[in-house]
């Protein structure tokens, strides 16, 4: 029933227990609950094993031993009037996700830091980070309005969204790019002004060429040239978002 490549697990083909077997759905349960999702890619093949797992009654069994599903985006993405091509993938991505996130487990041991997620370029970056911090901690998310036709300037009309209070707090803003510097400085004096104890940026990219600040960025996944960059959160006139990997910018 499934290809020859699935991964199988001795330990599923036991007979499950009978409390085990009273679990599993019946024929047709799921079909109206996932019938929305059908056009996720690989969805046809997976709702077609489910529903023969439910039918031979082996649903936990055999959905277990189901493929793994790898979605990949292509080498090039024409956005609007660019062409963006592959620049870092996912998996290297990931690795540094996870070397930041063990550094900051270490770094704030019991400090039960304050993470603030600036969205919304950084709502993949930020998700992925967290699910990797192990300490004690508290998240909140904030949104950067800034004055129409000033945004290269930096200043910043008001923060939206932090409603935690960030007195004698370790807060660390989370940001998916810092180039100029100029809107996260703005940030960092705002909940500074608010007596917080220490405000430090985690960010997934920085482009040191671009950056025209002092203020230290302890805390990046990779420094990059200053291209202009898209996917992981970041987009082009907002479309580019949905991507697990990094593309940039075709000169």
């Amino acid at each position: 029933m499934f290809p020859a490549d699935a991964v199988h697990h001795d330990s599923l083909h036991r007979p499950a227990p009978v409390a085990q077997r009273s679990a599993i759905p019946a024929p047709g349960t799921l079909k109206s609950s996932i019938m929305h999702h059908k056009r996720l890619p690989g969805f046809a093949i997976i709702t077609r094993e489910i529903f023969k797992a439910q039918e031979a009654g082996t649903f936990v069994k055999d959905i277990l031993s189901l493929p793994k599903m790898n979605i990949t985006m292509a080498d090039t993405w024409k956005i609007h009037d660019k062409t963006f091509t592959k620049y870092m993938p996912d998996r290297k991505i990931q690795a540094g996700v996870r070397k930041l996130a063990a550094r900051l487990n270490k770094e704030y041991e019991g400090k039960k830091p304050l993470f603030v997620a600036v969205l919304n370029g950084s709502f993949i970056f930020a998700s992925d980070l967290l699910k990797r911090i192990t300490i004690d901690c508290e998240i909140a998310f904030v949104k950067v309005s800034s004055y129409r036709g000033v945004n290269s300037t930096g200043k910043i009309h008001e923060l939206i969204g932090l409603e935690i209070p960030v007195e004698g707090r370790h807060v660390i803003l989370v940001e998916d790019i810092v180039d100029t510097g100029l809107t996260i400085i703005k940030v960092i004096e705002k909940i500074k002004s608010m007596n917080a104890a220490e405000v430090k940026v985690a960010a997934c990219l920085m482009k040191p060429d671009a950056y025209k600040k002092d203020y230290p960025i302890d805390y990046v996944c990779f420094r990059i040239p200053n291209d202009f960059v898209v996917g992981y959160g970041l987009d082009y006139d907002g479309l580019g978002r949905n991507s697990a990997d990094i593309y940039r910018i075709e000169e």
